[in-house]
This record gives C-alpha cells, sequence and structure tokens, in this order.
C-alpha cells in the first residue's frame, strides 16, 4: 500500500578536490539572489510507484510547470508568489491508465471501466477535482537566501476541491484510483513541492569538497512520522550555455521509527540505484536541476519508491 510507503536511494560518496589543477582555490556563492519582480519557471516530474510481488506496477505520475515571481524582500529573504500553468496527471494500473492533460480527460486499458458508467464518471470526477484545484491554486512563500522555503500557502484550494469529490465518490470507485488520487496522493504531492523548490545550501564563500546536511521531518510519505536527511557536496562549477553552474552531489536517507522509537534507515532496492545531483545557478541561486530518486524493498517482496526531478525552464 502506498500510504505505508518508505523509501530509501543509495550514491557512492567520494570525497572531491578543493583546488583546480593549477593550485588556486576557486570559491563560488550558492545563496539565493533574485530581485522584486524577477519571474522564472520550474518544471517539476514527480513519479510515484509500487512494484507487487506478483510483478505488477502501480505507477503515479503528476508532472507540472510553475510560474514563479519574486513579489518583494523583507528582512533579506524572498516573498514569491507561484502558479501551476500546466500539468499532467496519470495513473497506470492493473491493465488500467487514468489520466488528465491538456483539459482532457482519457481512460484506457483492457480493466478499466467505461466511460459515461458510474465508475467512468467517478474517476473523471476526480482527475477533474484534481486539474481544477491546481487551476485555482496561488501559491505564496518565503524563500531564503540559504535556499529554504517556509510559510507555504495556496495549496488549500487543491485540499478542498479535491476533498469534496472524495466525498461524492461510490464504492464502484477504483480503489487504485483512490489510494493514488486520494489523501494520501495529496500528502505525497505537497512533500514533492517542498523538496523540488528547496535545497538548502551554505552562505558565504564555499570551495569544492564542502560538504553539509540538511535533515527534515515529514508526514505524508508514509502513515508515519519520517526523517528525510540529504548530504550535499560541492564539486564545482561548469557551464551550460550562457549560465555558470554550480555542480553539488545529493546523497539522500530515509529514515523511520523502529517499535523502540529510534530512527532506522529503511533497505534500499537490490541492484543499482537512480542518480541523485543538485544543479544550482550562480547568477541567481535558483535550482537549475534537481534530481531525487527514493527507493526501498517492501516487506513480503516488491519495491516501492518515488522519482523527483525539477529543472529550471528559462
Amino acid at each position: 500500500m502506498m500510504s505505508t510507503l518508505l523509501l530509501f536511494a543509495a550514491l557512492s560518496w567520494v570525497p572531491l578536490p578543493a583546488q583546480t589543477a593549477g593550485g588556486s582555490v576557486e570559491t563560488s556563492q550558492l545563496e539565493v539572489r533574485v530581485e522584486p519582480g524577477q519571474i522564472w519557471r520550474q518544471n517539476v516530474q514527480f513519479e510515484s510507484a509500487v512494484r507487487h510481488p506478483d510483478g505488477s506496477l502501480s505507477r503515479w505520475v503528476f508532472d507540472y510547470k510553475l510560474r514563479l515571481r519574486c513579489m518583494s524582500m523583507t528582512d533579506g529573504a524572498f516573498d514569491v508568489e507561484g502558479r501551476f500553468v500546466d500539468w499532467l496527471l496519470r495513473l497506470e494500473s492493473d491493465h488500467c491508465r487514468y489520466e488528465w492533460f491538456q483539459g482532457k480527460f482519457h481512460l484506457t486499458g483492457e480493466k478499466a471501466p467505461e466511460l459515461g458508467s458510474v465508475a467512468g464518471e467517478a474517476c473523471r470526477d476526480l482527475l477533474y477535482a484534481w486539474s481544477a484545484g491546481l487551476r485555482g491554486a496561488k501559491l505564496r512563500f518565503t524563500l531564503h537566501p540559504d535556499g529554504r522555503i517556509t510559510g507555504m500557502t495556496g495549496i488549500d484550494n487543491l485540499h478542498e476541491k479535491v476533498g469534496i469529490a472524495l466525498s461524492q465518490l461510490g464504492d464502484e470507485t477504483p480503489a487504485a484510483l483512490i489510494q493514488f488520487f486520494g489523501v494520501g496522493g495529496l500528502s505525497r504531492a505537497d512533500c514533492a513541492l517542498q523538496f523540488a523548490l528547496s535545497c538548502p545550501r551554505p552562505i558565504g564563500e564555499v570551495k569544492p569538497g564542502k560538504e553539509w546536511t540538511h535533515q527534515c521531518e515529514v508526514k505524508g510519505l508514509t502513515s508515519k512520522l519520517c526523517q528525510v536527511s540529504r548530504r550535499f557536496q560541492f564539486s564545482g562549477t561548469s557551464q551550460d550555455r550562457s549560465s555558470e553552474i554550480a555542480q553539488i552531489a545529493l546523497l539522500p536517507d530515509f529514515r523511520h521509527k523502529s517499535p523502540e522509537g529510534k530512527w532506522v534507515s529503511v533497505d534500499p532496492v537490490n541492484g543499482p540505484q537512480l542518480p541523485n545531483r543538485l544543479e544550482i545557478l550562480l547568477d541567481s541561486g535558483l535550482i537549475h536541476r534537481m534530481e531525487l530518486n527514493l527507493q526501498r524493498q517492501l516487506p513480503g517482496g516488491g519495491s516501492a519508491g518515488f522519482i523527483l526531478h525539477s529543472k529550471n525552464a528559462q
């Protein structure tokens, strides 16, 4: 069940040199530097999936584009407004595919309910509620120079519309749809939004090899309180077209509480792990690209996890 989803990602950690080939130390500033009136766009791709013991796959996709604008600056922090301007909602499960894209609902698959049936209309109504909630959402938050985000508001419009739709669904609604696009889906979407926009980093000059860690407790990824720790290491800079980019290795760790009340790392999936990384635009401190992949083995077989990609769309 996705409500008990536990996640983990592993990545080899290699110490990085702090000097250039010529022997001089290169330093960079990673803090956020935007101006009132500045507009930028962020593409976010979020995928949550469960591989069941029988080999079947349930895959939930939530992709969207955000238009963000710095409204003002107060006490060194930035007041930011955001709107969802485009989105894709999709669930592939049990030979069914439910999708909302570009204002249209699509329902296909061998076991999918027929459009026009009670179950088919219930599926459409639930995804329509998500779309309407995203369209009406007006995000406001404070973006700090160290990359933290606080005071996020405006997502309540999505929660309200989805909550109304859920209260009107009947027993004929596919359980997988409620599992992924119900209350649990809203909580996972909230967590993904925070991680997609917030990447803490040190203030001031940093050298290649500099490491730092950010740890937080989050609700919604599982039925329990979870602890997510992200370890960062600055490796230097690179050029992407006309932009100078800070390259940062990223090692996430996911923990949950044992029956004894201790934080315990969960078991990773067998086999190779997907990469994790962070790139920051040096001229503004905004996220250029971020890839965060968390996966784990499920008790009794199978695996679960999520993939989160965030990319500047300017």
